[in-house]
């Protein structure tokens, strides 16, 4: 994905100005693959799962970004949807099934589990203090 493609992050004292990305070679990531079909699916349910889950976080958090943040769900979905139809057309190289999984993490996202985790977290602390 082009950095113009997506809504990205704005620099809050020049508005104008796009926040990249940095790469740092000494940086380590834990990488796993995974074997079976079901367990690539249901991470990229959790994928749109965390991401709504986060936008619904910063909306309810951060009022003046809320604008921004609705841009961000409505391209979301329609990219979503291009991926969808690139992989139903054979031009993706996903299969639906790994696109609709983390189309339906991403709505339940949106539907509440912000605040599930909310309560798991209180559950937790709960049980350990």
């Amino acid at each position: 994905m082009r950095s113009h493609d997506s809504p990205g992050a704005k620099h809050p004292e020049s508005p104008n100005t796009q926040l990249g990305l940095v790469y740092e070679p000494r940086y380590l990531v834990f990488h796993q693959h995974r074997r079976e079909h079901t367990q690539l699916r249901h991470q990229y349910w959790t994928w749109g799962l965390g991401f709504m889950a986060f936008v619904v976080k910063c909306y309810q958090n951060d009022p003046p970004q809320r604008s921004q943040l609705r841009r961000i769900v409505l391209w979301w979905f329609k990219d979503q949807l291009k991926q969808l139809k690139n992989s139903l057309r054979g031009r993706h190289v996903l299969p639906p099934t790994m696109i609709f999984a983390e189309s339906w993490g991403g709505i339940l996202g949106i539907l509440g589990e912000y605040p599930r985790s909310l309560k798991r977290v209180e559950e937790i602390r709960r049980r350990f203090s």
